[in-house]
């Protein structure tokens, strides 16, 4: 029994590779995706964020999007970056990107594109706050 549920495991992995390449994805089957994911919409808004080309011209490979997509897996599920789904690619390549997009400002020029755009939907005139209110009893206790 044990033998003939691996052979049905293996056969799966193999059906969802075929579907994969058939479909021509990067690594979800048709249809299939996380709740995580990036819509078009949010993509159209980051990808210039993402994708800046280097001195060197393009450094990115055409799966920018689905390297996001497994970060904001990452973030939302909490899972550790070597339990990534195969779909999402190797998880080093995933962690690696994600390591230097930390050190070199990217997710902080990223935040303040999604800062501006939640603005701009609530109708604010300015992209930044004009003025920030702390109060003082809860940053003392900071």
């Amino acid at each position: 029994m044990w033998e003939s549920t691996t052979r049905s495991s293996a056969l799966l992995g193999v059906s969802h590779l075929v579907v994969t390449a058939v479909a021509g994805l990067v690594g979800t089957v048709c249809g299939m995706s996380y709740s995580s994911d990036l819509t078009d919409e949010q993509w159209a808004l980051l990808e210039p964020v993402f994708n800046v080309p280097g001195r060197r011209g393009p450094k990115h490979a055409p799966d920018l999007r689905r390297v996001v997509d497994a970060m904001l897996y990452v973030s939302h599920t909490g899972c550790p970056w070597r339990y990534l789904p195969e779909s999402f690619g190797p998880w080093t390549r995933v962690w690696s990107q994600f390591r230097r997009w930390s050190r070199n400002g990217t997710w902080t020029r990223a935040l303040t594109v999604l800062h501006a755009a939640a603005r701009e939907a609530d109708g604010r005139a300015d992209a930044t706050p004009s003025m920030v209110v702390i109060d003082t009893r809860l940053a003392l206790a900071a």
